[in-house]
């Protein structure tokens, strides 16, 4: 094996073994916030639910950090047509990220919450920024989920995994819609390996580590193949529903 190819996949390696907290809908904390804020167990909330109870702001208090995510948001919109609110909320120690189809500011349509736990735990490892963009991807497109005309396709096999694994897939599109590198899909993949599980019959259920990485994979590939967004999403459909 060459040095490179040695190089390469120790990246690879490096970036799937990396613990990237337990950020955007992993069960286990879900369990935690229920506990405090009475949460459902989903990343995406159902809209009955009072976001009064989840303590919400508009800025991380790190000026830098609140930059580089409008700045991700903004690429975010574009790509998927939407135009959730985004919001920055304590998660503890649990890490968290949630969306939904309620409006908290004038003239968007549906919100994102960013744990701030989440996301300093995230940008605390070597690429931890390819994660906090995956799962800024992963919310938005639970969005355009929700504002959708698809979006009862994914919903009634009685757990999340469906609505889930299409998100993943629309993040990896993401991805490679805006030109990401293969060691930032990696890293994202690595944070996405962390967070499937295999409780089947689970309501929360996200689909398995390995299903999680091949909806994100396929998703790039669509949009390295030049699919547009509609031709992505009905691939993404397709391959969750198989």
């Amino acid at each position: 094996m060459s040095s490179r190819t040695q190089t390469v996949a120790s990246d690879r390696r490096r970036a799937l073994a990396v613990i990237l907290g337990c950020g955007a809908c992993c069960a286990l904390p879900r369990l935690v916030l229920a506990q405090q804020y009475g949460l459902p167990p989903y990343c995406a909330l159902d809209a009955g639910f009072d976001l009064n109870r989840i303590s919400h702001r508009s800025s991380s208090g790190n000026p830098r950090l609140d930059r580089a995510m409008i700045a991700e948001v903004r690429k975010i919109n574009r790509v998927f047509s939407i135009r959730p609110g985004y919001r920055f909320f304590d998660d503890g120690s649990s890490g968290n990220a949630l969306a939904t189809t309620r409006t908290v500011i004038q003239n968007t349509r549906g919100s994102v919450f960013f744990g701030l736990g989440l996301l300093q735990s995230e940008l605390a490892e070597e690429f931890g920024g390819a994660a906090v963009a995956g799962i800024a991807a992963h919310e938005g497109a639970h969005i355009l989920q929700f504002f959708s005309s698809f979006g009862h396709r994914l919903a009634g096999y009685g757990t999340a995994r469906n609505m889930e694994l299409h998100a993943d897939f629309l993040a990896g599109y993401y991805f490679g819609a805006i030109g990401r590198t293969e060691r930032s899909i990696d890293a994202f993949g690595g944070s996405l390996f962390e967070k499937g599980d295999y409780g089947f019959n689970a309501e929360d259920h996200h689909g398995t580590p390995e299903e999680r990485l091949e909806a994100m994979h396929f998703g790039y590939r669509e949009a390295s193949h030049g699919a547009g967004l509609a031709q992505a999403i009905e691939a993404g459909l397709i391959h969750v529903g198989s």
